[in-house]
């Protein structure tokens, strides 16, 4: 299994070569990460305010990077659409934002997340199981004619059997599980779910992390590093597009190197006028 963490704006402004770094009790790093894109949809957008800096010093520092995006249901009035597609038309708005965001993704990037899960300013109570399979078909079917990558969906336990658990129409997509074991005992989860794919799984929301300042949500990908670079669209045999930034994220001579020649040729700041 590989490690990685998920990060937004609430982790602060983030160290990643102390992430690149970090190595847990058992000697292993840190080897991918998914950051918070956004939220909404364009017509109310939120954008994470440290979204690119976080993805940009991510794939900087040899981490494979992902984004990803929290859903805000809702049946937004459309005039001249009837009433029972105003939900579908929602999920494409949602995707839309989180694609244009996002921009074009490369190799090495890891594919995007939806994250879905209970949130009351979504009104849940107002949306059926069937409804909210509908919709995330439809905002992973956008955002994959958009950026050409299968989604990932995030969800947990009580979602997924509740809101997802009916319906096998959403098995071809990668499944992110979100099922912490904060007392490090389990090597895998306890939620399985037959006939979804589960490459990731989020084991602690109070992990620690070098170069970040308070708690982080710890995840693994279940598989090899080869197979994450496979997943990633890397060959097996490759750490990293950059194989100097690859050497960079294991060895802290490199690292040292690194970061002088990123400061180095980092354009200077305008100075103020006096």
């Amino acid at each position: 299994m590989i490690n990685g963490i998920d990060v937004s704006k609430h982790q602060g402004k983030i160290d990643w070569r102390a992430v690149a770094l970090f190595r847990d009790a058992a000697g292993q790093p840190i080897e991918f990460a998914f950051i918070k894109a956004t939220e909404g949809d364009y017509v109310d957008p939120y954008i994470d305010k440290r979204f690119r800096y976080n993805f940009d010093e991510a794939r900087l520092h040899a981490l494979l990077a992902g984004p990803y995006h929290f859903a805000r249901r809702s049946r937004t009035h459309v005039v001249g659409r009837p009433a029972h597609l105003w939900h579908l038309l929602d999920a494409e708005r949602e995707a839309l934002h989180f694609a244009r965001t996002v921009g074009a993704l490369e190799p090495g990037d890891l594919d995007p997340v939806l994250d879905i899960e209970w949130d009351k300013r979504s009104r849940e109570w107002k949306f059926t199981a069937r409804e909210t399979v509908q919709w995330c078909a439809r905002f992973c079917e956008v955002l994959e004619s958009e950026l050409g990558r299968r989604p990932v969906i995030y969800t947990g336990k009580n979602f997924w059997k509740y809101k997802l658990g009916s319906s096998d129409a959403l098995f071809d997509y990668t499944f992110w599980n979100a099922r912490p074991d904060e007392s490090g005992r389990r090597t895998s989860p306890r939620l399985k779910v037959p006939g979804w794919t589960s490459k990731f799984w989020q084991h602690s929301w109070r992990g620690r992390v070098d170069g970040i300042k308070g708690p982080v949500d710890l995840d693994r990908f279940m598989g090899t590093r080869q197979d994450l670079n496979v997943y990633a669209g890397l060959g097996p045999a490759m750490a990293h597009p950059n194989p100097f930034l690859g050497l960079a994220s294991s060895n802290p001579i490199y690292s040292d190197a690194l970061a002088f020649v990123i400061e180095y040729f980092q354009p200077a700041k305008p100075r103020r006028a006096a």
